[in-house]
């Protein structure tokens, strides 16, 4: 296959009607009267507290991240996903509405992927409350909503860690009352070197996002 060139991150927008391809240029256009293109800002600089030492650390990417764990209290590393399609969302359990329709539309996603193309797939939820979203509790959200663990990891952590994450992701959290969280509904597809190929927002278009996956999942096989 000829060396791929990825120039830009486009936001694909529920229902937007233009065809997307694994081209030299992946480009998306907006879907949706008010809704523009999106570019993730770089987090070369991107900089998180360090609250054992009162330093400042630096990473260069979520691969550099060290203090995260999956719902079974194993520690997660988004490194250990090199070579395969990531599908990474931010929810919280508590949430009442927006995180477990997201999740229900994403389950159904991982269970119509043909058996060949789900090995080379891995989905990441990431919780914006860290505070009550233990491992455990991560793997009770899990286990409730059906999703299938063999392919799909609830990641908690460190708080500088993940706010490290927030801001990689333009994730946006921010406390409400009731013990809520506002953050941005998106769900990003990386390919197999850890790169955003696209950024979903608004409802999931399950026939789309099946052949945007299939499309990343092969672009270094």
């Amino acid at each position: 296959m000829a060396l791929i060139t990825f120039l830009i991150i486009g936001a694909v927008i529920s229902g937007a009607n233009e065809d997307w391809e694994a081209q030299k240029r992946i480009d998306s256009s907006s879907g949706g009267p008010g809704k523009s293109s999106q570019v993730l800002p770089a987090a070369q600089n991107a900089a998180s507290p360090d609250s054992t030492h009162g330093k400042t650390r630096k990473f260069s990417s979520p691969k550099d991240l060290h203090a995260l764990m999956d719902q079974d209290g194993r520690p997660f590393s988004f490194a250990r996903l090199a070579k395969k399609a990531v599908l990474v969302n931010f929810i919280f359990t508590s949430c009442p509405m927006k995180c477990p329709t997201q999740t229900q539309a994403l389950i159904a996603i991982q269970r119509a992927l043909p058996p060949a193309l789900k090995l080379r797939v891995e989905f990441v939820s990431v919780t914006v409350d860290p505070d009550r979203d233990s491992a455990s509790t991560l793997k009770q959200y899990a286990t409730s909503m059906g999703a299938d663990l063999s392919g799909w990891s609830f990641v908690t952590g460190a708080g500088p860690e993940l706010n490290w994450l927030y801001n990689y992701y333009s994730v946006g959290v921010n406390s409400i009352k009731g013990g809520l969280y506002d953050h941005q509904m998106g769900a990003y597809l990386l390919d197999a070197h850890g790169r955003v190929m696209q950024r979903y927002t608004g409802e999931i278009d399950k026939p789309r996002l099946l052949r945007e996956i299939g499309e990343v999942a092969t672009l270094d096989k």
